[in-house]
């Protein structure tokens, strides 16, 4: 479905942390969504039901009909966004889904970041909480995210923050057995060694390619090289933006998990393919 065109890591950062960025297949300009398209298809069921649900065509249409109400309610601003942080999230990281915020908007409830996963790193426990941002200016889109993070329950304060306070057990003990919710508890229930204490972070970037050469006048296998090279070049100023908020806002503690994929048009293209998927 993607290229992975470079992977970096967050200087300030202290604990794990990777930026990853990604072209469409074909790798060049303009790009083609239908892969992207077929991959969203593929998660649907997955993404907006609770984990363990039998992957059959009622539970297909249930979550079709979920993500459709959802997008509609003006709650999220890129739903497509939120879908790839999730996708990234469990396919790059091995991060599990404990609930995403579509996922419970039925039965009315709400929480400040778009989703809240779990995975092992390193023996440990990690929270993470993913937000997204689509948007053409790629500058913007970061500074969006940021503000995004801003909000989390845990950066009200710079104390340390336990990971099972972010959980909502209500909301668990909905979406799983009750066994299932206790065995989840009892993971980030603080045990010496045995969890990180601030949570981490699984972003995703969506922003519109913008080439500063005619690709349409090179050959095939030249316009991959250029738009891998552009691609580079945005990465390296993510990176740098990055690194002002977290050394203004105290994160280097934390741990990111950032994915990076460019579109013809941000700002339009993931509410026309989230409605041609969904209606």
């Amino acid at each position: 479905m993607f290229t992975e065109v470079a992977t970096k890591e967050l200087p300030l950062i202290k604990n794990s942390n990777a930026i990853h960025a990604f072209i469409l297949k074909p790798d060049f300009f303009p790009f083609s969504y239908k892969n992207l398209e077929d991959l969203i298809l593929k998660n649907i069921t997955s993404y907006a039901a609770a984990r363990g649900i039998e992957k059959n065509d009622v539970a297909g249409i249930k979550a079709t009909r979920l993500l459709r109400d959802y997008m509609h309610s003006g709650v999220p601003q890129n739903l497509l966004g939120e879908m790839l942080t999730y996708i990234f999230l469990e396919h790059i990281d091995d991060a599990k889904k404990i609930y995403t915020r579509a996922e419970i908007s039925a039965n009315s409830h709400t929480i400040n970041s778009e989703g809240i996963y779990l995975k092992d790193n390193k023996g440990k426990s990690q929270l993470i909480l993913g937000a997204s941002q689509l948007n053409d200016n790629l500058q913007d889109a970061i500074k969006n995210v940021v503000s995004e993070l801003k909000e989390f329950r845990n950066n009200r304060s710079r104390s340390l923050v336990m990971p099972i306070d972010l959980i909502d057990s209500s909301i668990l003990r909905e979406r799983y057995s009750e066994e299932e919710s206790k065995a989840i508890l009892k993971i980030l229930v603080p045990t010496e060694n045995k969890i990180d204490e601030v949570a981490a972070y699984g972003l995703f970037i969506g922003y519109k390619f913008a080439p500063d050469d005619n690709l349409k006048n090179c050959s095939t296998d030249e316009a991959k090289v250029k738009c891998r090279k552009i691609i580079e070049n945005d990465l390296h100023q993510v990176i740098a933006q990055l690194d002002d908020e977290i050394r203004l806002n105290e994160w280097q503690r934390s741990s990111f998990y950032v994915y990076m994929l460019p579109l013809i048009s941000a700002s339009t293209d993931g509410n026309t393919i989230m409605r041609e998927l969904i209606g």
